[in-house]
């Protein structure tokens, strides 16, 4: 392989890593508007696949119209999931992005590898649920042609299985939504359940929520504290101030200091206060008396609200 093509390959690798940048099931930043399940299947309009691959690297016999039809069958299989022929005001359009490529590292052997994103999004709704779910991963197939095909329809369809948990997830009952923050083990679908609860703010997912702010995983605790906010019960600030404890990262501290101050009322005054006037670490007293300083505006603001 030249150096100029392994140079073009290696920016392919680039160009559809950056599509992997988001996790699933993230949203854009707002106020929830659906604190309930939805009513019935989440519906899809559009489901389109599309490759990507680096020239020289595509599955021979495999075309964007196959690749769709990969996924749209899979999708099919869950209760959670309509398929439907016409754009409706809360259907949604499924895009996904597939590419093969050689991934060159210094004193190795090219190894080829398969990325894939997919977004979900309902169409003229900025406040709407998004799911997402991404994965790179070597390509090794046992051979080619057919072999070679069943090994990225693999790879689609392992993508569209974490969709549906998330349309599942989205679609299903207040417990549901509960035994799924307290039993998945996978990352990356954790973090997706809980975006999905604190999208629809339900008070019966605090507990579940407030349990995983002691994971290891920083991602999933971080998405919790965010959650926690979201739903806006009080219920969170004594667990948050526990954790914070046990944090001396000044970066980590900042939101948990934010979060308690973004939840408000009398116990999160008084730990502020306390941390503004008393930790020894002067960045965090600082970090400690901002939160304090933009909850009391907050309060005043909410005070001058027509009731």
């Amino acid at each position: 392989m030249s150096a100029a093509a392994g140079r073009a390959a290696g920016a392919c690798v680039v160009a559809l890593a950056a599509l992997l940048a988001g996790c699933p099931a993230r949203r854009q930043t707002g106020d929830a508007r659906s604190p309930s399940a939805a009513a019935g299947p989440l519906l899809f309009h559009k489901v389109e696949a599309r490759d990507r691959s680096a020239a020289g690297q595509h599955v021979a016999g495999v075309t964007d119209v196959e690749l769709s039809r990969w996924l749209r069958e899979r999708l099919a299989r869950s209760r959670s999931v309509k398929l439907v022929e016409r754009p409706g005001p809360r259907s949604y359009a499924l895009a996904l992005e597939l590419g093969l490529a050689l991934r060159e590292e210094e004193g190795r052997e090219p190894a080829r590898m398969v990325l894939a994103s997919a977004r979900a999004a309902i169409p003229g709704e900025p406040e709407g649920l998004v799911l997402q779910a991404s994965t790179v991963r070597p390509f090794r197939p046992a051979g080619k042609g057919a072999a070679e095909q069943q090994a990225l329809r693999a790879v689609v369809e392992a993508v569209a299985d974490d969709l549906v948990f998330q349309a599942e997830t989205a679609a299903g009952s207040e417990a549901e939504l509960v035994a799924r923050l307290r039993n998945t083990k996978d990352p990356l679908r954790l973090s997706a359940a809980v975006e999905i609860a604190a999208f629809r703010r339900s008070p019966a997912t605090v507990p579940p929520l407030i349990a995983l702010l002691e994971r290891e995983d920083r991602e999933v605790s971080d998405r919790a504290i965010g959650a926690l906010v979201a739903i806006g019960d009080r219920r969170a600030v004594k667990p948050l101030t526990r954790v914070a404890k046990s944090f001396r990262d000044t970066a980590q501290m900042a939101k948990v200091l934010d979060a308690i101050g973004s939840l408000g009322g009398q116990e999160a005054r008084d730990y502020l206060e306390f941390v503004a006037s008393g930790h020894d670490d002067a960045d965090i007293r600082n970090l400690a008396s901002e939160a304090l300083e933009r909850m009391t505006r907050a309060e005043k603001d909410s005070k001058k609200q027509p009731r």
